[in-house]
């Protein structure tokens, strides 16, 4: 592979990060820098859920729901 291929390559990784970022709430554009976006993500709004759910599958076809408080 050509550098010119590989910064094609980078250059569109870059898009998809700015498309994602926008996707998860995050203020992004395409024509940000690389170093700009990265940084973003930590940006991504998080939230913890208080009830996880869990799906056991005790037996061949049979599943369970196993809730476990998040506390």
């Amino acid at each position: 592979m050509s550098i010119a291929n590989y910064l094609t390559a980078l250059d569109e990784q870059r898009d998809a990060l700015a498309r994602n970022l926008v996707a998860m709430g995050v203020s992004a554009s395409e024509t940000e820098k690389l170093n700009t976006l990265v940084s973003k993500v930590l940006q991504i709004p998080q939230t913890k859920p208080d009830i996880m759910l869990f799906k056991a599958c005790l037996f061949r076809g049979a599943e369970y729901p196993l809730y476990q408080t998040g506390r």
